[in-house]
C-alpha cells in the first residue's frame, strides 16, 4: 500500500506530459522512471509526514533479538541434559572388576616362591658347620710351652679315660716345624681345637720323629684354612679316632693308611681322595661327605670294614643317587656299607 501511495503523483505527471507534447514523450518516460525508482526507496529514509509510524511497527518486529535469550535459557537444559559425561565414570567403575581380580593372582605367587628352596643344596637344613667338641673343661693356649705343662701337671690317664681337652689359638699348622712341635708335647692323651689356628696344608713329618707323642692324639679339629692333607700326614697317629676338617677339598695318598683307631671322619668339603687314603682303617664307622661324590683313587677304602662294624657314609639328603650312579662309588657295594642322610648321623 506504501508503495502504491507514492506511485500516483508520478502517473498523473505522465499523463499531462502526453497530453501537452507528444514529442516530449521519451523525456516523460525517463522522468517517470527516476520517480518511480524513487518510490521504491525505504518510507523510513524518505518519511516526514505524520504517517511515519507506519514505518515503526517494521522496526518493532525486530523483536526476533528478544527471541535469542530464551533460546540461551533453554540452552541450560541441554547442559543438565549433558549428563552425559557422569555417564562415564560408571564406564570406569565397571573397568574396576579387573583390577581386584589381579589381587588374587599376586597371593598366587608366594606358593612358588617356597618351591624355590629346593634349588638351594638340600643339606643346608641338616648341614652343621662343624661336628660339636667334647664337653668338658678346655684349656686354652697361644703357646706349645704351656700345652707341656699343663698336661705335665695333670695326672696319667688311660685310653678309656676321659681326654684332655686343648684349645690351641693361632699356631701355624703349615710349618712342619709347628706342627712336630705340638704333638711333641702331648705326654697325655688329648683332644685338640686347632680352628683357631692358620695354615692351608698339614704336612707330612716321619714316624721316626718322637713316635711315642703322635699316638697320644685321640681327635682333632681343624680350621677352615686348611685345604689339603699332605700324603701320609697323619701316619701313625694310631690313637686317632675323630678328625674333623671341614675346609679340606684334597686327602692325598695314604693320608690316614693304618689308623685301626680311626672311627669318625668329617670332610664336607672334599673333592678328591688318593690311593689308599683310607686303607686299613678296620673300626671305621661313619664318614661325612658333601653333596657332590668326590673323586677316589685306587683303594681308597681297602679292608677298612670287617663285617662287624656298621660302617655308614653320611650324605647330604637328596645326594644319593648321585652316589649310586658315580663310578667311583659304584665300586664299593652297599652290602658293606650304607648310605644315610646326614641328619642322622650320630654324633654330629
Amino acid at each position: 500500500m506504501g508503495i502504491l501511495f507514492y506511485r500516483a503523483p508520478a502517473v498523473r505527471a505522465v499523463r499531462r506530459a502526453a497530453f501537452l507534447a507528444p514529442a516530449l514523450l521519451p523525456l516523460a518516460c525517463a522522468g517517470a522512471l527516476v520517480l518511480f525508482s524513487a518510490g521504491c526507496k525505504d518510507p523510513a529514509e524518505d518519511y516526514s509526514g505524520k504517517e511515519a509510524p507506519a514505518a515503526l511497527p517494521s522496526q518493532p518486529a525486530a523483536p526476533s533479538a528478544p527471541v535469542d535469550p530464551p533460546s540461551q535459557p533453554a540452552a541450560p537444559p541441554s547442559q543438565p541434559a549433558a549428563p552425559s559425561a557422569p555417564v562415564d565414570p560408571p564406564s570406569q567403575p565397571a573397568a574396576l572388576p579387573p583390577q581386584p581380580a589381579d589381587p588374587p593372582s599376586q597371593p598366587a605367587a608366594p606358593p612358588s616362591a617356597p618351591a624355590a628352596p629346593p634349588s638351594a643344596p638340600p643339606h643346608e637344613a641338616d648341614w652343621p658347620d662343624m661336628p660339636p667338641l667334647p664337653s668338658g673343661e678346655w684349656k686354652t693356649v697361644t703357646d706349645l710351652a704351656d700345652i707341656r705343662a699343663y698336661l705335665n701337671s695333670r695326672p696319667s690317664i688311660r685310653y678309656d679315660d676321659p681326654h684332655y681337652l686343648i684349645k690351641v689359638n693361632g699356631l701355624n699348622l703349615g710349618d712342619s716345624s709347628s706342627f712336630k712341635a705340638l704333638y711333641d708335647t702331648l705326654s697325655r692323651y688329648a683332644v685338640l681345637d686347632l680352628t683357631e689356628s692358620t695354615g692351608t696344608e698339614i704336612p707330612f713329618i716321619s714316624p721316626g720323629s718322637s713316635p711315642g707323642n703322635r699316638m697320644k692324639l685321640s681327635a682333632v679339629f681343624l680350621p677352615d684354612s686348611i685345604t689339603v692333607i699332605q700324603a701320609r700326614a697323619f701316619e701313625g697317629f694310631s690313637s686317632l679316632k675323630t678328625i674333623a676338617m671341614p675346609g679340606v677339598t684334597h686327602i692325598e695318598s695314604s693320608a690316614f693308611n693304618g689308623l685301626n683307631g680311626l672311627e669318625t671322619v668329617y670332610m664336607p668339603s672334599v673333592t678328591a681322595i688318593g690311593d689308599n687314603a683310607f686303607s686299613f682303617c678296620s673300626k671305621l664307622q661313619s664318614i661325612v661327605l658333601g653333596p657332590e661324590p668326590p673323586a677316589l683313587g685306587q683303594d681308597v677304602f681297602k679292608n677298612f670294614y670287617t663285617g662287624q662294624n656298621d660302617f655308614a657314609v653320611y650324605i647330604p639328603p637328596g645326594s644319593l643317587e648321585r652316589y649310586r650312579s658315580h663310578p667311583d662309588w659304584a665300586a664299593y657295594p652297599e652290602s658293606k656299607f650304607k648310605f644315610r642322610p646326614l641328619s642322622s648321623a650320630a654324633g654330629f
